[in-house]
């Protein structure tokens, strides 16, 4: 409140999002995510401060691969689109998101 921001904390106390009245509805929060309703959730938390949600699904980094999140649901095209429906079914706010190309053989 002192700097006049809007928050989003964790339990922790760590801060992992953060906006002001100024951003608000101009900011697009990108989520890393391999699970539909934990998305959702993460989504309708932030649904007021941001523009739009975009689903990472084309990091590479071994992080995000190895949790199933970026670039490794290219892979799951099945739980790609779950999340993509969930979300666009069950928020006011546009939803896209970000893709690689993957390489061909």
């Amino acid at each position: 409140k002192i700097l006049g921001c809007i928050d989003f904390v964790l339990p922790s106390q760590e801060v992992v999002y953060r906006t002001c009245s100024m951003e608000n509805g101009r900011n697009v929060l990108q989520l890393g995510t391999n699970c539909p309703e934990r998305s959702l959730k993460v989504a309708k938390m932030m649904e007021q401060d941001v523009a739009g949600i975009d689903v990472n699904m084309g990091c590479p980094k071994h992080f995000s691969i190895q949790g199933g999140m970026g670039a490794a649901l290219l892979k799951r095209p099945d739980v790609a689109e779950s999340i993509i429906k969930n979300l666009s079914q069950n928020l006011n706010i546009p939803v896209t998101c970000k893709i690689r190309l993957l390489e061909t053989n």
